[in-house]
């Protein structure tokens, strides 16, 4: 169901597909339900001027990020985040504060000895998920933004992060790339900080892979029971569990305690020792 707002002149829609929500306040502005279906076709079917397009669609980020969003950076409806930003699997938990984003993202960059820093930034509105199905060009030339169900407020260089993974086509992910680029002038901060925004993303990934699939081959070999799979998936990814050269390997600095131990021990697991790295197998092994 679509959802029309204006902000500053600029029309955008949202349609909502998770939820029957059709209200979006943003600073007093009520979001206005369209029952109707729109008949116009989304960028994905013309064949337009690539180069043009984007420059419009810059200017329309631009606008965006006049609208602030006050200290709890995320969706207008709070929530866990899920977008091209965040893994397969989205955030798992609900930032309440800038440094709970913060925490967030250097748990995945501390295996690169890299940190993010975003208190410094204003948290703006940012749509995140600009892909050609998302854009419609009206009879009148005019354009819509559909699907807001990334958006949220968000430091204002996260819109050009999440353009350089968006799946979509690469000539007008490239060029869009470039022109919000242009069109925001990014500090040397900014621009860093989208570097580091891409690595926290790279390492989401690689962390639910190399995770599941290690769960799966536990549950395969007989060492822990189905039931157990997602515990111990989610709590070796807050332990910081890595995927390095083909191996799964764990950052030294995190060690499991007492408690921990004995959980993994009700799981049917006995640690090892002596060893550099936890390893587990079942009793008597």
């Amino acid at each position: 169901m679509p959802i029309n707002i204006s902000i500053n002149g600029l029309s955008v829609s949202r349609r909502s597909t998770a939820s029957f929500k059709t209200d979006l306040i943003l600073h007093g502005r009520k979001a206005i339900c369209l029952w109707n279906i729109f008949l116009e076709k989304t960028l994905e079917e013309f064949n337009l001027n690539i180069g043009d397009m984007s420059e419009r669609l810059a200017n329309i980020v631009s606008e965006l990020a006049t609208v602030g969003g006050g200290d709890i950076p995320g969706q207008v409806d709070g929530g866990m985040l899920q977008g091209y930003l965040w893994g397969d699997n989205g955030t798992r938990e609900t930032f309440r504060s800038v440094d709970d984003m913060n925490r967030w993202l250097n748990k995945r960059l501390q295996l690169n000895n890299k940190e993010i820093g975003l208190r410094l930034y204003p948290l703006v509105l940012c749509h995140l998920d600009l892909c050609r199905r998302n854009i419609k060009l009206m009879e009148d030339n005019s354009i819509f933004l559909l699907d807001w169900g990334h958006a949220g407020f968000f430091p204002r260089f996260f819109e050009a992060a999440t353009i350089s993974r968006i799946n979509d086509n690469s000539a007008y992910g490239n060029s869009l790339h470039k022109a919000i680029m242009k069109e925001a002038t990014l500090t040397e901060g900014e621009q860093e900080c989208v570097k580091l925004l891409l690595r926290a993303r790279a390492a989401s990934l690689r962390y639910i892979l190399a995770l599941n699939a290690l769960a799966t081959k536990l549950y395969d070999v007989g060492l822990v029971k189905l039931q157990y799979v997602p515990t111990i998936v989610l709590h070796l990814i807050e332990k910081k569990w890595c995927y390095v050269g083909g191996n799964l390997k764990k950052n030294p600095s995190f060690g499991f305690s007492r408690n921990e131990q004995d959980h993994y021990r009700r799981l049917g697991f006995r640690r090892l020792y002596p060893s550099s790295k936890p390893r587990y197998c079942r009793p008597g092994a």
